[in-house]
């Protein structure tokens, strides 16, 4: 079935476009929420575009001038690898035209278990509701 990550066109795709419209620099990543059983996307915007080229060892020297415990999961090697996108996702996310607004709203709804899902103006391709899946196959 469809998990949260791999269903990249219908959120994760036009939200990062239209941070981009707004900011000097956006990027998409992606990390594993193990409560939600997979890996799902997220949208970082700044208004300093040298961020995108942050090294490891800034990231670390970073951390540790501002944080004096030890980080269960970031590090300067962990934060470039979320960054770490496939060529697929990567391509898909540049051509990505669409730009977000009240009245253009991403649509996004899909129960855990598999019982329906519906998505507007994405790739989806199933549901197991009939008034909901016409029109987008």
């Amino acid at each position: 079935g469809d998990r949260p990550v791999k269903m990249y066109k219908a959120v994760l795709s036009p939200v990062l476009n239209t941070l981009k419209q707004v900011f000097p620099a956006a990027r998409a990543y992606k990390e594993a929420v193990y409560s939600f059983a997979d890996e799902w996307g997220f949208v970082i915007a700044h208004s300093d575009p040298s961020t995108a080229s942050v090294t490891p060892e800034e990231i670390d020297r970073r951390i540790a001038e501002r944080i004096s415990s030890s980080l269960s999961f970031l590090d300067g090697e962990s934060y470039t690898g979320i960054f770490c996108l496939s060529k697929q996702i990567r391509l898909d996310l540049a051509a990505e035209k669409r730009i977000l607004s009240k009245d253009n709203p991403a649509v996004f709804l899909k129960h855990m278990e598999g019982v329906s899902q519906y998505t507007k103006d994405s790739d989806a391709t199933e549901s197991t509701d009939p008034a909901r899946s016409s029109g987008y196959k």
